[in-house]
């Protein structure tokens, strides 16, 4: 077993008309300004996205957030 087997990270979909798609893996933080998130990932990469956090499924790695 390595480091990255026990890595917490987490994937942040994307509720959309009824479904959820996978919107970035490996998410280490998520910083939230009024409306915006800004999803950043363990490597530095950065998405964001105009909405808010449904649901964090903390013991599952799953973070759903609905664009708005």
């Amino acid at each position: 077993m390595n480091d990255w087997d026990n890595m917490c990270e987490s994937t942040v979909f994307l509720e959309k008309d009824g479904e959820s798609v996978e919107f970035m893996k490996d998410v280490a933080k998520i910083l939230i300004e009024g409306d915006r998130l800004t999803i950043i990932g363990i490597l530095g990469e950065e998405k964001t996205i105009n909405g808010r956090i449904a649901t964090a499924d903390l013991m599952n790695h799953k973070i759903t957030v609905v664009e708005e």
